[in-house]
């Protein structure tokens, strides 16, 4: 944008992956932001609770400037964080919520103070399996499964947005009422709490109830005005919401996210586990009556679950640092991807083969794949990945132009490139 006199750039809530860019021109506007204010003179802020790690790292180097906020904005106590170890204090069967949980849900509505669940996953259940012949319900696009959503009375592909009404007969074997719902979203959490609770006032907050700004903001304004009892969300209430008389987080699923080969996973775990622990008892100054977080794990001597308990977000980060440097990964190396595409599977292992035929090789740069995406096939096509390594003083950019540019892709081939990538599937 042509500013006359460019005097600041604000990017809150920096570390959020939403600032990536992941289709087309595939961008970070945090590091654009960060570029512009440097060719503008312009001082920069970038704010966060749970700072990116290579923000983290940046500050302490002393390339950035370190600004604390040493308390809670209204001054209250931090939240006792209570780890629940699912091995010892198993919900009931078909349930997902301990009775632990329950109990202090049950002491809360008494109080009239409100309770948060947190579930970072959409929908009624992420999986529809048939009982009778173990069929798992595709989706017809990718490589993944259908997710059913009960309040829609539909089964729905979160990649593609494929959709098919429910039916309780088996597609493979043709048994009926043989489709049973494997695992819990927010919908099911929703059902759980209503057999509980009967007579609470219950909100649900999901890209799929909150489906335009004024029903978001209608149901914010309840929630501050304390005519709703317990609300139920994914990320979307992690964060940037102020309940005055929230005084219990309970997360139903501690352990989502923690492992899997995404480089930032247990980043991204921490970073939201924290910021969701954050909402409880923002306005409690008495330390006896301070807010609550209850965590449900079966890993509770995992280090981000650990982290999370002991409030130490330095702790947490300087592991992850070490674990990186020793591995040579962002901040301290860098990352691109090479991310190929086509609806013919033949003509895509072709071009990949011969792509990989033409890389380049140096000492400090190594090259991984071609390999099949973890999610082989997405949105009608299939894909396969290239990864480049290589040291942090290595020209990434130039090192792919000139590998790319010896060979062009065929017009029923996409060919994608991936600086910095945040997104490995």
């Amino acid at each position: 944008l042509p500013f006359a006199n460019l005097g600041l750039i604000i990017v809150d809530e920096e570390h959020e992956p939403a600032f990536k860019q992941e289709e087309t021109i595939r961008y970070n506007a945090r590091d654009m932001a960060i570029f512009r204010a440097t060719k503008s003179s312009a001082p920069i802020v970038l704010a966060s609770a749970t700072p990116s790690l290579e923000t983290y790292y940046n500050m302490k180097i002393g390339k950035y400037i370190h600004l604390t906020l040493p308390e809670r904005a209204t001054g209250a106590a931090m939240p006792e964080i209570r780890l629940l170890d699912l091995k010892l204090n198993l919900p009931d069967k078909g349930r997902w919520i301990s009775p632990v949980l329950i109990d202090e849900i049950k002491s809360k509505l008494l109080k009239k103070e409100q309770t948060l669940l947190f579930l970072n996953r959409r929908g009624y259940a992420p999986l529809s399996i048939c009982n009778a012949c173990g069929h798992k319900i595709k989706c017809i696009n990718c490589e993944t499964w259908l997710v059913e959503h009960k309040l829609n009375d539909l089964l729905i592909c979160h990649h593609c947005g494929f959709s098919k009404k429910i039916s309780n007969i088996c597609v493979s074997c043709g048994n009926e009422g043989q489709i049973k719902a494997c695992g819990p979203g927010v919908e099911r959490i929703e059902e759980e709490i209503k057999y509980y609770f009967p007579e609470a006032e219950l909100a649900v907050l999901s890209s799929d109830t909150m489906t335009n700004p004024k029903i978001l903001f209608d149901t914010i304004e309840r929630i501050k005005k304390n005519e709703i009892n317990i609300i139920i969300g994914t990320q979307m209430i992690a964060k940037g919401h102020d309940f005055p008389n929230l005084r219990l987080v309970g997360i139903i699923d501690g352990d989502v996210g923690l492992s899997g080969g995404d480089l930032r996973a247990a980043e991204r775990s921490f970073q939201i586990l924290q910021q969701v622990s954050g909402r409880s008892g923002r306005h409690v100054l008495n330390e006896s009556d301070k807010g609550t977080v209850v965590l449900q794990t079966f890993d509770v001597e995992n280090e981000i679950i650990k982290a999370i308990a002991k409030n130490d977000r330095d702790d947490f980060f300087q592991k992850e640092l070490n674990s990186r440097k020793n591995a040579n990964m962002p901040p301290f190396g860098r990352l691109a991807s090479i991310i190929l595409s086509s609806k013919q599977e033949a003509h895509l292992e072709k071009f990949s083969l011969d792509l990989l035929r033409l890389a380049p090789s140096y000492d400090n740069v190594k090259i991984f794949g071609p390999a099949p995406a973890p999610i082989y096939f997405l949105r009608g096509k299939y894909r396969r990945r290239f990864l480049i390594k290589s040291d942090k003083g290595v020209n990434i950019q130039k090192v792919l132009l000139n590998w790319t540019t010896k060979i062009k892709a065929p017009s029923n081939i996409k060919l994608a490139i991936d600086i910095d990538p945040f997104s490995f599937m």
